[in-house]
């Protein structure tokens, strides 16, 4: 009778470890579960992954914020520069300023869009080299686009943010343009004045071209405004 108890003690105890003792290992990276779901879940699993990779990639080191920080942070920049234009437009261009220097209200705008694309584009670099590089790219091309609307609202006479519509006037003035495709720069000459030496280095393109008057009234002023320029008329 002894004999029988300790044999069903030792059963008992042995039964009790082999439920504590686990089977295999598990790994949450290996896990496959989620693969049997059907449905949305699953499509949206399969659609998370290859984004997953992409961001890995870009930093291996991992995200503090999660995945998307540096592209949102990207898009954040870009939104601030337009709300800047946007902020003068209407309220700091709004209203008219007969004594100004139009030429100086333009450069304090480039100023300040300058300065706040540079600081936003070292703290981009701080988090990544990568997306601080597409910043750059797309800070020159959003100053220069920002810069020029500016340029072309804004009346030299009220300096006030207006718009014109603008008459064009073919004045029967023909030249030819010398368009460097190395420093992105135009020269016009006469086909008399073109020489070797006048053609750039790193290519260039040639077209005809015709210089054009635009006229228009400010609708704020009622002041006329006017400027020259070439116009492309064909590719030589």
């Amino acid at each position: 009778m002894r004999f029988l108890y300790i044999v069903l003690m030792l059963l008992m105890t042995v039964s009790g470890y082999a439920q504590n003792t686990p089977i295999g290992n598990y790994n949450p990276e290996e896990d496959q579960t989620v693969y049997n779901n059907s449905g949305l879940e699953r499509a949206l699993v399969k659609f998370s992954e290859p984004i997953q990779e992409f961001f890995t990639k870009l930093n291996p080191e991992g995200y503090v914020d999660g995945p998307f920080t540096n592209f949102f942070t990207f898009v954040a920049d870009i939104l601030v520069l337009i709300a800047l234009f946007f902020f003068y437009a209407k309220v700091v261009f709004r209203k008219k300023r007969l004594d100004a220097d139009v030429n100086k209200l333009l450069y304090k705008y480039k100023l300040v869009l300058v300065i706040l694309a540079v600081l936003m584009n070292l703290s981009m670099f701080k988090e990544s080299f990568i997306w601080g590089v597409l910043l750059l790219l797309a800070n020159v091309v959003a100053v220069s686009a920002l810069y020029g609307l500016m340029c072309s609202r804004l009346c030299p006479h009220c300096c006030s943010y207006r718009k014109i519509d603008m008459r064009p006037q073919k004045l029967g003035i023909y030249s030819n343009e010398i368009y460097s495709l190395k420093t992105r720069d135009s020269q016009y000459l006469q086909a008399h004045e073109i020489s070797e030496s006048s053609l750039p280095y790193g290519g260039y393109e040639l077209y005809h071209v015709e210089k054009v008057r635009y006229t228009g009234n400010c609708d704020k002023c009622g002041k006329e405004c006017e400027y020259e320029k070439w116009e492309r008329i064909k590719k030589l």
